[in-house]
């Protein structure tokens, strides 16, 4: 059994004080900083709406503007930073849109300030699936507007995270696409950058026709949209597959969709249809 002398005691006493208050202080500061965290969260919802308006106009620079608001209330939440990622990406491609299109140095920024912005939403929550995803759309994106010797360096990043896409969820569809157009790509690779991989990176990129069938074929059983039947009808033709071809470009015309680019591909296909199968 312990003893304590009297003096002891007060000394006990407050220590035992103190620490009850500390828990109570403790406790205020988690029942204050949850309720700000509610009040940050109603803003950043609150900013959000008004950013898809933005989006829907495609307005790229005041959703931009917008985002790094959100992000100063919610500065770590993924999903906010993946929403930026996609921001500039879409900004960058404008293949669906009416804008005017953007020169190569611009792209360039655009691509890297989405590349630094998906790969800060997967470390802000290595769980959150879709950054994977938007990192391989960065990737993607640059290799798009490199040199040949960028494009053999970037190449098999572009795999590397969209398989990570696909492990960290096997619905992914949009992941499983852009494996497809990795090996569709790859398969397209001219020799002189295979030779710039194998110079840089040791080895040169393996794609082929057959493998992007099966990422293409699994991103349409996923969800049907005419994006994933117009490049199965793509790669059926690289295949010297005609008959089902055709039948991938009228499913891409007739597919359910529910893309903001369904349109455009549904117009793709049916101009090649008219060109190639009438």
């Amino acid at each position: 059994m312990a003893y304590f002398s009297k003096k002891a005691l007060p000394l006990l006493g407050l220590g035992l004080l103190l620490h009850t208050q500390t828990q109570k202080l403790h406790a205020s500061s988690i029942i204050m900083g949850d309720s700000l965290n509610v009040k940050e969260n109603v803003i950043c919802d609150s900013l959000l709406t008004q950013f898809k308006e933005k989006r829907k106009l495609k307005d790229y620079k005041a959703g931009e503007k917008i985002l790094f608001e959100i992000l100063d209330h919610c500065p770590d939440n993924s999903t906010y930073w993946g929403k930026l990622a996609l921001n500039y990406f879409e900004e960058a491609d404008n293949t669906y849109g009416k804008n005017k299109s953007l020169n190569k140095s611009s792209k360039i920024d655009l691509f890297e300030k989405g590349l630094e912005a998906a790969q800060m939403s997967a470390k802000k929550d290595s769980l959150y699936t879709n950054a994977y995803e938007y990192i391989a759309m960065g990737f993607a994106g640059k290799l798009s507007v490199s040199s040949y010797r960028q494009q053999a360096i970037l190449a098999d990043s572009v795999r590397i995270y969209a398989e990570k896409a696909v492990q960290a969820d096997p619905n992914n569809d949009r992941a499983y696409h852009i494996l497809g157009r990795w090996h569709y790509e790859v398969a397209n690779l001219s020799w002189l950058i295979k030779l710039f991989s194998e110079l840089f990176i040791g080895v040169a990129p393996n794609g082929s026709y057959e493998n992007a069938f099966t990422y293409f074929q699994k991103a349409a059983e996923i969800n049907d949209f005419p994006l994933h039947q117009y490049w199965l009808g793509l790669n059926f033709l690289k295949m010297g597959n005609k008959i089902e071809a055709e039948n991938s470009f009228r499913k891409s015309i007739l597919a359910k969709g529910g893309q903001h680019n369904d349109d455009y591909f549904r117009e793709l296909s049916q101009k090649i249809l008219d060109e190639k199968f009438d």
